[in-house]
C-alpha cells in the first residue's frame, strides 16, 4: 500500500516555499512507496516554478490567487463523506496518511532528516539553456550566481538587519569571478537603482522583468552560489549546489556539507566575534534583529569566501551537470514529529580547513 502525503505549501515569501518544498520532497522520501500530493495557492509570481521542482510530486493541485479555501472536508475519507470539487474527490487525496503543512515545519529541522534534491522539470531544460545563452552565457564556461538583499521588494516591507546598503563589494566579488577565476556572473534578485559594470560574461537578470524561472534555472547550473541571507539564498541547498552565504547573522539557511556560513563581524562586551566565535559565544540569532553592532562584510571578505567556494568546487569547470540522485539502499519508512531543529556549526568554518574525510 502506498503511503499517501499531502503537502500545502502555504507560505508566500520565497524562501519559505522553497523550504517548505524541500522538506516535503525529503519527507516523502523517506518512504518506499510515498504517493506525494502537492497543493498551493498560485498567490506570487515565483510559487508554480518552485513547486514543480519538486521531483517525487505525484500530483500537484494549484489554486487561483483568489480561488476559494480547500475544505478540510477533503481528508474525510469514510463513507458518506461531504461532497468535494471533483479533483480532491479521489482516495489519492480524502485517505492521506500524513499532512503536511508550514505549521508543522521549522527550519532546523533541515538538518534533522536526509536531504533531497529538487530539480527544474527535464522537458525545462533545453529552452531555459536557449535563454540564458541567447542572454549572453557561454555554455563551456562555469558560472556563479550572486545575489544581495536590496531595498524596495514589492512583497516584502524593508529589513534594515538584512538589507545591503552598499552592494559595492558583491560586485568586487562579482568583478573577482569574471576578471581573475575565469568565471561567469548571473546576478539575481529585483530591479533596483544599482548598476552593474559592463563585464563580458555578467548578466543582470534583476533588470530583466519576469526572469523568476531563469533566476532559478541560473543557480541550477551554477558552480557555486554567493548570496546574503534572503529567499533566493534558499535556491542553492534545494538544489544541491554548494552556497555562501555571506553577512549571515543567523546559524540556520545552509544545510549542506558543501555550503559555508560567513558571518558579519559583531561586537558584544566590547570585543569582536565572527565565524564559528560568534556563534560559540551564542551571539547568532534565529530570528529578528540582533541587538548587538554588526558590520557588514567588506569586499576582501566576499573574495576570500569565493576563493573557499572556487577552491572547493574545482570538479566543476561548465555548467553544473546533476546525476540523478541515488535511490537510498534502505529508507527509514517513518517519520517521528516534531524533528529536532538542529544547527551544523562546521558550516562556519571555511571549506579549506574542514578536516577531510
Amino acid at each position: 500500500m502506498p503511503y499517501r502525503i499531502f503537502s500545502y505549501i502555504s507560505p508566500r515569501a520565497l524562501g519559505d516555499v522553497i523550504l517548505l518544498c524541500l522538506f516535503t520532497t525529503s519527507v516523502a522520501d523517506l518512504f518506499d512507496d510515498a504517493d506525494l500530493t502537492v497543493y498551493y495557492r498560485d498567490d506570487r509570481p515565483y510559487k508554480s516554478h518552485v513547486v514543480n521542482c519538486i521531483r517525487n510530486a505525484k500530483r500537484v493541485l494549484r489554486a487561483e490567487s483568489e480561488s476559494p479555501g480547500l475544505p478540510i472536508e477533503t481528508f474525510d475519507g469514510a463513507g458518506w463523506a461531504p461532497k468535494v470539487p471533483a479533483a480532491l474527490n479521489t482516495e489519492d487525496i480524502r485517505k492521506v496518511n500524513l499532512v503536511l503543512s508550514q505549521t508543522m515545519f521549522s527550519e532546523g529541522m533541515l538538518n534533522a532528516i536526509p536531504l533531497a534534491v529538487m530539480a527544474p522539470p527535464e522537458d525545462t531544460h533545453e529552452t531555459s539553456d536557449n535563454a540564458l545563452m541567447e542572454l549572453g552565457l557561454d555554455p563551456g564556461k562555469w558560472v556563479a550566481t550572486v545575489y544581495w538583499k536590496e531595498p524596495g521588494y514589492t512583497f516584502r516591507p524593508n529589513e534594515s538587519g538584512r538589507e545591503i546598503a552598499d552592494p559595492e563589494p558583491y560586485i568586487a566579488a562579482i568583478r573577482h569571478i569574471v576578471e581573475n577565476l575565469g568565471g561567469q556572473v548571473v546576478r539575481m534578485g529585483h530591479a533596483s537603482p544599482t548598476k552593474l559594470p559592463k563585464l563580458k560574461g555578467l548578466i543582470d537578470l534583476a533588470h530583466v522583468p519576469n526572469s523568476e524561472w531563469l533566476q532559478l534555472y541560473a543557480v541550477w547550473i551554477s558552480r557555486f552560489f554567493l548570496s546574503s541571507n534572503s529567499g533566493p539564498v534558499s535556491y542553492g541547498p534545494a538544489f544541491n549546489v554548494p552556497t555562501v552565504v555571506a553577512d549571515q547573522l543567523t546559524p540556520l539557511a545552509v544545510y549542506r556539507s558543501h555550503d559555508y556560513i560567513v558571518t558579519q563581524r559583531i561586537i558584544a562586551n566590547g570585543k569582536e566575534y565572527q565565524g564559528l566565535d560568534a556563534f560559540a559565544a551564542e551571539l547568532m540569532i534565529y530570528y529578528g534583529t540582533n541587538p548587538h553592532r554588526c558590520i557588514h562584510n567588506t569586499a576582501q571578505e566576499l573574495i576570500a569566501a569565493v576563493d573557499e567556494m572556487y577552491g572547493s568546487t574545482a570538479n566543476c569547470i561548465g555548467w553544473r551537470a546533476h546525476p540523478e540522485p541515488q535511490v537510498p539502499a534502505k529508507r527509514p519508512n517513518k517519520l517521528c514529529m516534531p524533528l529536532p531543529v538542529l544547527v551544523r556549526p562546521q558550516l562556519f568554518v571555511p571549506p579549506s580547513q574542514r578536516p577531510k574525510a
